[in-house]
């Protein structure tokens, strides 16, 4: 338990973007979900050419832009994080913090980058019939891009912080 403590302490900002990612998500999913039963708005989830369940593309690069957006956080919160992060590279590469700095830098953006692209391919085809076996196809399609983009959030504001 303490070691989680740990990795929270170092690691706010993307618990900060992460939580925020995942309350637009919810936000987003419901308007457009009810938008969607009215007739409004095309549905969530479609079949694509190859037969599976997709995310429609807008629902996708909506959940992708708001992960970019939510990684952008309050200078105070990334001030925090930032300090952390450069207290640990001290401690753990005291001869070159920097190397250990850029390392991790680099580490979380394509941490945040690769959850970027995964947001917007579709789920694997596993996933879908776990998700069928227990609620439905389109649950695993929307629960796999919305999974993906709040990945991205936490990566891209630990990597902001990072800076």
């Amino acid at each position: 338990m303490k070691r989680l403590r740990s990795m929270q302490w170092l690691f706010q900002a993307g618990i900060v973007g992460a939580k925020r990612q995942l309350l637009a998500i919810i936000v987003v999913t419901l308007t457009l979900g009810l938008l969607s039963k009215l007739g409004l708005t095309d549905p969530l989830v479609a079949p694509s050419s190859s037969g599976r369940l997709e995310v429609t593309p807008a629902l996708t690069w909506t959940y992708l832009l708001l992960a970019a957006a939510m990684a952008i956080l309050p200078k105070v919160v990334v001030d925090r994080t930032a300090a952390r992060m450069r207290l640990i590279a001290r401690h753990y590469s005291p001869s070159n913090p920097r190397k250990f700095s850029d390392e991790l830098r680099a580490m979380l953006w394509l941490a945040a980058i690769s959850d970027g692209v995964l947001t917007v391919v579709p789920p694997p085809a596993i996933l879908l019939i776990i998700s069928g076996s227990i609620l439905s196809p389109a649950a695993g399609a929307l629960g796999w891009a919305a999974v993906m983009s709040v990945g991205a959030a936490y990566f891209g504001a630990n990597a902001m912080a990072s800076r």
